[in-house]
């Protein structure tokens, strides 16, 4: 078993990291020495995050914090690539983090933290790792372990995927749709996602695709393993049905529209009742509408818009 050890300066911090992990710079290191400058007017770091709420370590029970970071770029053979291009960057590069801490308390007792993280070129963090421990290694242990848990986590994840058959993007969303012979103008598939995570498998994500005046839909929780499929039709008939497969909510759907077809009677109240709901909709949005255009004119222009006319 390894002794604790404490560095007795600054310097030796960055040297002791540095043989520790040779992607810590060892010439002009940038060292956060004041555990305040993780919190800044914009709010905490993902260093003062962790402290805070984690290791529930207070600025004030904190006498030495020393912090120095190694950077690894996940994709480095891109970067000769001719075909690279600002938009694959942002989305895909990410860069890998190792923050290594050394904090001493006003008791003398101290320890060492190391938190793993990836983050885009948006600075936006893709997953973290932390771990505190009396030596470096230890500390490094910890994270690595949470790291296992992760990967276990995800290939799960990766599997659900798979046997699901998620689509992850609009080009999966139209091919998974020719496969039930329905195509999709490119145009009309949007994405939009509904959580801030950047990590593939923690996405929490919509995909909807318009063909045939029919609106087809999956929203995707990947962190839950959820998934539903909705498809909507607004025309000449109202059909809202959900599943958990494309192939179970279009046979949902054909079952009720060919139900009404085979049946007249039923079939003509359906659709007066459908025109009936979309008249008053379209009044609904018109009021709105109106609304909203009276009250930008009264804020543009007072309250009195209309001037009495002789």
């Amino acid at each position: 078993m390894v002794a604790p050890y404490s560095p007795r300066s600054q310097t030796e911090f960055v040297k002791y990291c540095h043989l520790y992990d040779p992607f810590v710079p060892i010439n002009n290191p940038r060292v956060v020495s004041e555990f305040a400058d993780e919190f800044d007017e914009f709010g905490e770091s993902i260093y003062g995050e962790i402290f805070s709420e984690d290791i529930e370590v207070d600025d004030d029970e904190i006498k030495i914090y020393w912090r120095c970071e190694s950077h690894l770029e996940s994709d480095k053979g891109l970067r000769s690539s001719k075909n690279r291009t600002l938009a694959s960057e942002i989305q895909n590069e990410l860069l890998e983090v190792r923050g290594y801490i050394y904090y001493e308390l006003h008791d003398c007792s101290f320890q060492w933290a190391v938190v793993r993280y990836w983050m885009n070129r948006e600075g936006e963090i893709y997953r973290k790792f932390f771990g505190v421990g009396a030596t470096l290694g230890d500390a490094d242990q910890v994270a690595i372990k949470e790291y296992s848990n992760y990967i276990q986590e995800r290939d799960q994840t990766i599997r659900f995927i798979f046997e699901q058959g998620v689509p992850l993007s609009t080009d999966d969303f139209i091919d998974l749709g020719k496969r039930y012979n329905l195509e999709f103008d490119k145009n009309s598939v949007r994405y939009k996602r509904h959580s801030e995570s950047t990590s593939l498998t923690s996405k929490c994500y919509s995909i909807t695709g318009v063909t045939g005046g029919v609106k087809y839909q999956i929203d995707v929780d990947l962190e839950s393993h959820h998934l539903e499929w909705l498809i909507h039709r607004s025309s000449p008939v109202h059909i809202y049905v959900e599943g958990e497969t494309l192939g179970s909510v279009i046979q949902k759907h054909d079952t009720e529209y060919n139900s009404l077809r085979a049946h007249p009677l039923e079939w003509q109240k359906a659709v007066q009742a459908t025109e009936e709901q979309l008249a008053e909709d379209q009044l609904a949005d018109d009021i709105r509408e109106g609304t909203e255009h009276l009250n930008w004119l009264i804020s543009e222009y007072g309250d009195d818009i209309f001037p009495d006319r002789d």
